[in-house]
């Protein structure tokens, strides 16, 4: 009976206890509120210290929230110090994100599951010890948690959620649960200080960029470790050696790529699989060995890496400092990104039964100056300029980034030149496209920084996406009668394109197609009907007419074209859209009648902007037309929606209606010329037929002079 009592008491005193806490709080000048049944929290702004607990004795579970609805949003940005008590078993999704200021947790509950994104952007955090009870850590948990400088995950987690640790830039030290099956995607990614880390015997699966870029030294890989994923290890510059452990079976695609301090690879026998550029643009890399008893792969006495029978030639390694290389006749096919970044690299010589280069490989290679087939091969051939074609030369393929001539003519054979054919070929001054080129792949002029012109004869039909991108010495531009649309970027940041000529066919002219290029007289061809975003953006030219058959005209089309003092619309355009002229150079603008709306930021930073006159009563002006106070005068007429806005934004509205003889007055006697107009008995010029159109219908008529008629009376 007494130790009944006893415990009894014991449970009494527990209940008050529990029960105690808000009034406490509320005695101490605490703000509370619960987070779930049986789950309260209080905050005390003046130390800054959080509580968060369970009641009672069964195990109690916190709400979840969305990172905008957690109760205690409006004070996070003050929280301290986090203390987790009593029954609670889970930390909930986004709980604590982006509190900003707190820097220590003390977990003294049974903790089981931390939820995804509970810690993340709380930059200040410096520690947190995680109980023996956590077995699952959610995505993003304590992702930029900048602050961070260890942690030790206990043997119970056996789950991290991908990007869990992701950017947290101090983080140093971790030890990982022994108990863990893999590595999540992304949860040390930019984790740039972690320089070391043991991956338990028991991890199968390391995931996509799980370690990307961060600043690893050294890695030990465990035989229990059967996948490495796609961009595991990419950008991991502190590594100088890597050992594939005899279990692992598949590299998916880049692991290793962009290792630029390592030097040897060793692959074990138990590999089956290497994915796309696994090794490629590990520019110190100059040795690649293969176990003699792999069945998939092989290397050879140069480090290059193969598959078995060698023919497939997968990597040479980037770092090789050999300037010739001899491909064996055994090779078939060139993997792609298997010669990425390959810049010491001078003269090759391409097998004789060689039929396909995977993904345009060899056009990344600094200092590659020939290329060299193989007389005997069915598929390729070489000029005399060490430029590499299909066999019967209809394909350019590629033209040597290091050719040192300054002029070329492309072959009347050639109709189409590849992706990349010429890119970074910096030493070419003029480039001929010859009689039969049908196409141009994307970014096959990429970075040809010397070319001075160019003319794309009549029998170009394409150009891919970014084709002549940068070229930034094109000084004039002829684009013949073949081409119909000129892609995305085509020609962005040609800087020095002064001269355009723009060929009667083109229909289509997309998206950043001209912008950041110096254009100063642009003629825009009735045949088209769609300019796209920002496709103009940043030019020279002061005179802008849109033809009639021009129908769409993208966002930012015109903006900062800084020397753009005159516009005319054409018919086809009913709205001058979002940023369309914002930081040109305008000094009036006149908005035509058929203009039905005119969208935000469109003349944005204008500051030279003095005078608006918009025609229609009926045209829209957005309330955010200017993103910033202007002084510009609105000229428009009585009651119409131009006026509202120059009210609405405190500017000078004046009305070009009525004063049809230009007297300076509205009265009978604009009243008897409009009669006459409507009669036939008289003609206006253009600006008088603006001010005789009094109701905005754009037409002068009997309904006009009404209108004229009603305000010499005062009545409107």
């Amino acid at each position: 009976m007494k130790r009944y009592c006893k415990v009894l008491s014991i449970l009494l005193a527990l209940i008050l206890a529990f029960s105690a806490f808000p009034l406490l709080a509320k005695a101490t000048g605490f703000i509370e509120g619960t987070c779930g049944e049986n789950v309260e929290w209080s905050f005390h702004e003046i130390s800054g210290n959080f509580y968060l607990r369970g009641k009672f004795f069964d195990d109690t579970v916190m709400d979840e929230y969305t990172s905008y609805n957690i109760p205690w949003y409006d004070y996070k940005s003050k929280i301290k110090t986090l203390y987790i008590e009593g029954s609670l078993t889970n930390i909930s999704s986004n709980a604590f994100y982006d509190c900003r200021n707190l820097t220590t947790v003390e977990i003294t509950a049974n903790i089981t599951s931390i939820g995804n994104d509970a810690f993340s952007y709380c930059t200040k955090l410096e520690n947190v010890t995680m109980p023996d009870s956590v077995t699952t850590i959610g995505d993003y948990a304590f992702q930029n948690c900048d602050t961070f400088t260890s942690i030790v995950i206990p043997d119970s987690v056996t789950s991290i959620g991908k990007r869990a640790f992701q950017n947290c830039d101090n983080l140093a030290e971790v030890t990982l649960s022994a108990n863990l099956t893999s590595i999540s995607d992304y949860t040390f990614q930019y984790c740039k200080s972690l320089t070391d880390i043991t991956i338990p015997n028991g991890v199968t699966t390391i995931g996509e960029g799980a370690f990307l870029s961060s600043g690893l030294t050294s890695i030990n890989i465990p035989n229990s470790v059967t996948t490495i994923g796609k961009n595991a290890f990419q950008g991991c510059d502190g590594l100088t050696s890597i050992t594939i452990p005899n279990g692992v079976t598949d590299i998916s695609d880049g692991a290793f790529s962009y290792c630029d301090n390592l030097a040897t690879i060793e692959i074990s026998q138990s590999v089956t699989n290497i994915g796309d550029g696994v090794f490629a643009s590990c520019v110190g890399l100059k040795n690649i060995k293969v176990d003699d008893n792999n069945k998939y792969f092989s290397s050879d006495e140069q480090g290059v890496l193969f598959n078995k029978d060698k023919t497939m030639l997968i990597q040479y390694p980037t770092g090789n400092t050999e300037t010739d290389y001899i491909m064996p006749d055994s090779v078939v096919t060139i993997a792609a990104k298997a010669f990425n970044d390959c810049d010491n690299l001078v003269n090759i010589t391409l097998s004789s039964q060689l039929s396909l280069i995977e993904d345009n490989t060899l056009s990344s290679c600094d200092k590659l100056a020939n290329i060299t087939v193989n007389e005997n091969n069915q598929y390729f051939s070489n000029d005399d300029n060490g430029v590499l074609f299909n066999k019967d030369k209809t394909n350019l393929i590629q033209y040597p980034r290091a050719n040192t001539k300054t002029s070329y003519v492309i072959p009347d054979s050639v109709e189409n030149i590849n992706d990349y054919a010429f890119q970074y070929c910096r030493n070419l001054v003029s480039v001929t496209i010859g009689n039969s080129v049908a196409s141009i792949g994307e970014l096959a002029f990429f970075q040809c920084t010397k070319i001075k012109s160019l003319t794309l004869p009549d029998n170009v039909k394409t150009i891919g996406e970014e084709s002549f991108r940068s070229c930034s010495g094109i000084g004039t531009l002829i684009i013949g009668k073949g081409i119909t649309t000129i892609p995305d970027f085509a020609f962005y940041s040609c800087s020095s394109l002064t001269n355009l000529t723009i060929g009667n066919n083109v229909t289509v002219i997309n998206d950043f197609a001209f912008s950041g290029c110096s254009v100063e007289n642009l003629t825009i061809p009735e045949s088209v009907t769609t300019i796209g975003t920002s496709a103009f953006e940043s030019c020279s030219f002061e005179t802008l007419i849109i033809p009639d058959s021009v129908t769409t005209v993208g966002n930012s089309a015109f903006a900062y074209c800084g020397n753009l003092k005159n516009v005319t619309f054409g018919t086809g355009i009913t709205q001058i859209s979002y940023g369309m002229f914002e930081g040109s150079g305008l000094t009036s603008i006149t908005i035509p009648y058929h203009i039905e709306y005119v969208g935000s930021y469109a003349f944005n930073m204008c500051f030279d902007l003095e005078k608006i006159t918009v025609l229609s009563s009926s045209t829209s002006l957005s309330s955010e037309m200017f993103d910033i106070p202007m002084s510009t005068d609105v000229y428009g007429r009585v009651n119409s929606l131009a006026k509202k806005f120059a009210t609405n934004n405190s500017l000078d509205f004046h009305n070009i209606s009525n004063d049809v003889n230009e007297d300076g007055t509205v009265d009978v006697l604009d009243y008897d010329m409009i009669v006459q107009v409507a009669s036939g008995l008289a003609e206006l010029t253009d600006n008088q037929k603006i001010s005789a159109d009094a109701n905005g219908d754009e037409a002068v008529d009997s309904f006009d002079a009404i209108v004229v008629d009603l305000m010499n009376n005062q009545l409107v």
